[in-house]
């Protein structure tokens, strides 16, 4: 008897075993979505049509929904495509944490659910059995969106066939995730005082030289100056002896605690801060 397969995996981990697509498709996918949403502004809509049209035929997906994170208690759909009609009328207008959804757990762990066996995930989550997403679907994978390293939003893809997870496809959805991220809470949300024409958020920082010193750590502003210098997260690793990945996530910490999404905005800020001290 052959075991259901059902994977709760976190973002960016890999594994070497059952690889089933060939890689570079997937990144020509990864690469091909970037220069979609580049070429002119998307609403929403127009992206998640995209996203299971165009970016996810490898997956072979039907469906696709967004779910946002209102507060920390709930989180709603703000947008799908592929969903009928009537199971997008039977959607609730909010859900909150204590349902034993996937999509919960997906926002409260920062985990990739990969469900394909109906009866194993009926089993893990009895919930699913009158929820309208799911209704003669094979493959449930639920999957986590970034904010600043916290994750706010899910991605609950669907597929009517049996799609088993593996490395290659785990890293595939983890990266489209972070393009959308960084498109999504650039451009679609941005409230007025953070659009380009407007004095930038972090204004009190850039304002104030002594402000940046006290925001970031020693290494975080070493890490800050090297990235004005149009160093590469490689090259900022070879240049102090510490590894890619430890690198990475200071960058991250870096951009949330001053209020950046580009490397542009943060080699601005510290020029800024330079200029002043």
């Amino acid at each position: 008897m052959v075991e259901p397969v059902i994977a709760i995996i976190p973002p960016h981990v890999t594994q070497i075993n059952n690889v089933r697509r060939d890689c570079s498709d997937l990144l020509d996918g990864v690469a091909s979505f970037a220069a979609f949403l580049s070429a002119r502004d998307h609403s929403l809509q127009n992206i998640l049509d995209h996203l299971v049209r165009v970016v996810f035929m490898p997956l072979e997906i039907d469906s696709i929904a967004l779910f946002q994170e209102n507060n920390q208690s709930e989180y709603s759909v703000t947008g799908s495509s592929g969903i009928t009609r009537l199971a997008n009328a039977e959607l609730l207008p909010t859900y909150t944490f204590d349902d034993k959804f996937p999509v919960s757990e997906a926002l409260r762990y920062g985990k990739i659910i990969w469900l394909s066996d109906s009866k194993a995930a009926l089993a893990l989550y009895p919930i699913l059995k009158n929820f309208p997403l799911v209704v003669g679907v094979k493959t449930l994978i639920t999957v986590p969106i970034f904010r600043f390293s916290t994750p706010v939003a899910v991605f609950s893809i669907t597929s009517r066939k049996h799609e088993e997870s593996n490395s290659e496809n785990l890293a595939f959805l983890s990266a489209i995730t972070t393009v959308f991220s960084m498109y999504y809470y650039r451009n679609v949300l941005s409230s007025p005082d953070e659009s380009d024409d407007k004095e930038p958020k972090n204004k009190s920082i850039t304002s104030d030289s002594s402000k940046l010193s006290l925001e970031l750590t020693e290494r975080q502003l070493v890490i800050l100056r090297l990235i004005s210098e149009e160093r590469t997260n490689q090259g900022i690793s070879q240049f102090l002896g510490y590894s890619e990945s430890t690198i990475r996530q200071e960058v991250m910490r870096i951009f949330a605690k001053i209020g950046c999404a580009h490397r542009s905005e943060a080699a601005a800020i510290y020029r800024s801060y330079s200029a002043n001290s």
